[in-house]
């Protein structure tokens, strides 16, 4: 086994095993409720740090590295906030018993949710540079006239950014712990967007619409590579 691959993996998985749920409400005056919540894979990563201590490298893992991620998020969220009028955001800190971590914001507009979530998502250098994934980043929510909503989701990950190690040697490490750990993806988000009204129809992958017509559910693994990402978009027809 591969020691420098096994490293970069470890790295990948601390900040990337985990769920990601969310449920967003778009309201019929175009404010927008926001729950999300982070929670990393008690058996991934107990598996994680079981491999770890049979190779000697426990040393090397240290679970705690995804709180530091939170807070290092969370701050760049408040800071962000802070900076569109009539924003309000209430941030847990993270519960490592539970290792789990929750947002709740609400924007009095498409615009200003727009503002918030086109940079607030984005990890600090430091950490964005040890990961392949670009994680759930980017979301765009605008009308095109007044009966399709279009929802646009993008985990492309930036591509000015300098990785510590080459893509295809971090995704040789990501591959390698998705095998031994038995799983599919490392990071998977679900979110639920609830709906001003009931919808018509809807046209896009990984989407379904509930039976009521009132809300859609996305499903996604986030394990991509990178670059050429492209953002996945959801319409909505009233």
């Amino acid at each position: 086994m591969n020691t420098k691959n096994w490293i970069i993996g470890s790295l990948v998985a601390l900040m990337t095993s985990c769920n990601v749920k969310e449920e967003v409400h778009i309201n019929k005056d175009n404010s927008v409720d926001r729950d999300m919540q982070l929670h990393l894979d008690k058996d991934a990563s107990q598996k994680l740090l079981s491999m770890a201590s049979t190779l000697g490298m426990q040393e090397k893992v240290n679970m705690d590295s995804l709180g530091y991620v939170w807070q290092a998020l969370s701050d760049t969220v408040k800071k962000n906030t802070q900076t569109i009028p009539g924003a309000a955001l209430i941030a847990s800190a993270w519960d490592s018993s539970n290792h789990t971590g929750t947002m709740k914001f609400h924007l009095a507009s498409l615009q200003a949710y727009n503002q918030l979530t086109s940079n607030s998502f984005a990890l600090p250098a430091e950490a964005n540079n040890q990961v392949p994934l670009g994680g759930m980043k980017k979301q765009k929510l605008e009308w095109h006239g007044k009966d399709t909503l279009v929802i646009q989701l993008d985990n492309s990950k930036d591509a000015g950014s300098t990785p510590a190690a080459s893509s295809e040697e971090m995704m040789q490490g990501l591959n390698m712990l998705k095998g031994l750990m038995g799983i599919d993806a490392l990071m998977d988000l679900k979110a639920i967007y609830h709906l001003p009204k009931p919808a018509k129809s809807i046209i896009g992958a990984n989407a379904t619409l509930s039976e009521d017509r009132k809300s859609i559910t996305i499903t996604q693994s986030l394990d991509e590579a990178n670059a050429a990402n492209q953002p996945d978009i959801v319409k909505v027809v009233f």
